[in-house]
């Protein structure tokens, strides 16, 4: 979206998932020069130290309520993976959070954190707080209402209630979901199904998991609206809103391979096919609704709005990539077929089919619709990768490459990675 490149270009990917990789020339927010660039952000893999926030003036990070509310406190989830119960864990949290000089923060995401545990308390109560929507939106209202520079400004805003993990809300609207106020998809790893010989021993899960996802798009639908609503009645100046996502998610149906999440491969319709929608785009701002539109094409529309013009989108082919799974790191190294799961995959749309080949030699062919994000397998003959413009670098070619400079084997997770870190990748669908 930043730079309007794909992962062989721009080199952020699984293999090196660091923004510190590229400068601020290297995105669109660059050609905004006018504007102050703010990022309100619930998105972990987004965090401090990958160096996202090194490309805004002004960067503020809003946590999942199960890490805590307040940046700069002591990490709850490492904290608690690395150390046994009892009351001297409290102690140590105290005497942890006084030398890190973060006592309020750490006291008051701590007890955030207890109070949204007593859905384990009371399994009839749905979980509290969402998982960082109103805070996000607290901060987008603040950032456009109270800038002093004069400058407009350019707001990059992460909502994560659609990822995983997933549990009930007490927002959520509950008549589009049966699923106990007790369940949650941490309750079976993604991996676990999406090996499993048979996927039909989980479709009690599924179906919780399907309508739960539906309340939480239904949830972010109504806080969006709001937010909509509000920056028409109380911002003065011309405000453009874009509402698009960086992937899907698969939901275990046939079409897509019965996979769960999205860190387990495939180029999906599920995972591909996401909304982009703009809202109060300047009058000479024209768009053609059936001009194909990828996630590369974000920046020239962000310019077009800028400049009142309509943006300059020739394209006739929409191209995808994914380099290797994400959380690569994390995964054991006795998973089954790992270079299956780990294979990179390009994809290209032309008119109403998707071409796919992955660094194996597989190349399929699909039909898809615009809506709902289906498609149906029209051809699945292996064969040589096409010639498309989009790709300068083979696939298998790159691949080979990310193998030489990074390494091919796969790293056990109980041996070298922090548990909080471990935790988290688990909790967000990675582990």
């Amino acid at each position: 979206m930043l730079t309007g490149h794909l992962p062989n270009e721009h080199g952020i990917h699984a293999y090196s998932p660091s923004y510190s990789t590229i400068s601020l020339e290297d995105t669109f927010i660059d050609d905004l020069d006018e504007h102050r660039s703010v990022a309100v952000n619930a998105n972990f893999n987004l965090n401090t130290r990958q160096g996202f926030r090194d490309l805004f003036d002004q960067y503020n990070a809003i946590s999942f309520t199960r890490f805590g509310f307040l940046d700069g406190g002591v990490d709850l989830v490492s904290f608690a993976a690395n150390h046994d119960g009892g009351s001297s864990k409290y102690a140590k949290f105290l005497l942890k959070a006084a030398r890190e000089r973060s006592l309020l923060p750490s006291l008051v995401n701590g007890a955030a954190v207890k109070l949204y545990e007593t859905g384990s308390w009371f399994p009839a109560v749905p979980r509290y707080a969402d998982y960082g929507a109103q805070n996000v939106v607290a901060g987008a209202k603040d950032a456009l209402s109270s800038s002093n520079s004069g400058r407009p400004v350019f707001l990059y805003a992460n909502l994560m209630e659609a990822h995983m993990p997933h549990r009930a809300v007490a927002s959520y609207d509950r008549s589009l979901y049966s699923t106990p106020a007790s369940w949650s998809s941490d309750e079976v790893p993604n991996w676990e199904m999406n090996t499993a010989s048979d996927f039909d021993q989980y479709s009690s899960y599924v179906e919780n998991l399907r309508e739960l996802y539906r309340a939480s798009i239904d949830y972010l639908d109504r806080v969006i609206a709001e937010f909509l609503e509000w920056t028409e009645r109380e911002i003065d100046t011309e405000t453009t809103v874009i509402v698009t996502s960086d992937h899907g998610e698969n939901l275990g149906y046939d079409y897509e391979d019965n996979l769960i999440g999205h860190a387990a491969g495939g180029l999906s319709e599920g995972l591909l096919h996401v909304p982009l929608l703009v809202f109060n785009p300047p009058d000479e701002f024209d768009l053609d609704e059936n001009q194909p539109l990828s996630q590369l094409d974000v920046g020239e529309l962000c310019r077009a709005i800028v400049d009142g013009s309509s943006p300059r989108l020739p394209r006739t082919e929409v191209p995808a990539e994914r380099v290797a799974v994400p959380g690569r790191d994390t995964l054991s190294e006795e998973l089954e077929e790992f270079e299956y799961w780990d294979r990179a995959e390009r994809c290209v749309y032309q008119d109403d089919m998707k071409i796919v080949w992955d660094s194996l030699g597989r190349r399929r062919k699909y039909a898809v619709g615009r809506s709902p994000s289906r498609e149906e397998l029209v051809d699945g003959e292996d064969g040589d990768e096409p010639v498309v413009n989009d790709f300068s670098t083979p696939l298998s070619e790159y691949k080979e490459r990310m193998n030489e400079r990074y390494g091919t084997d796969v790293v056990l997770v109980d041996d070298t990675v922090d548990a909080g870190v471990k935790e988290r990748l688990k909790n967000l669908g990675y582990g």
